[in-house]
């Protein structure tokens, strides 16, 4: 018998399969739609930005890229809370995973 540690597994977040995005410039923004629990979702640019960066990284991954994305516009703090609020509303909506 051999002394191992247990793995680790750290969460990643993750678009859904089946969801389909929709670009809408017009609107600045994008609709989703998710057949597995069927519904429609519009997204701002914000949190369309932070389901395109939900591609398989950890929190802290996901959070360093959209801190570096939203550089110009906000700090650092207001980039977390942004982050924070859109990973929420993204998963309500089944439209990311914590996997």
């Amino acid at each position: 018998m051999t002394n191992q540690e247990p793995l680790i597994q750290e969460t990643v977040y993750r678009r859904v399969a089946d969801t389909r995005v929709r670009a809408l410039p017009e609107w600045a923004g994008a609709l989703v739609y998710t057949p597995s629990s069927p519904a429609l979702c519009y997204l701002n640019t914000t949190t369309w930005a932070v389901l395109e960066l939900c591609d398989g990284r950890t929190p802290m991954e996901l959070e360093d890229a959209f801190v570096e994305f939203t550089s110009d516009e906000v700090g650092p703090d207001e980039a977390r809370e942004r982050l924070r609020e859109a990973v929420q509303l993204l998963m309500e909506k089944h439209i990311v995973v914590g996997t």
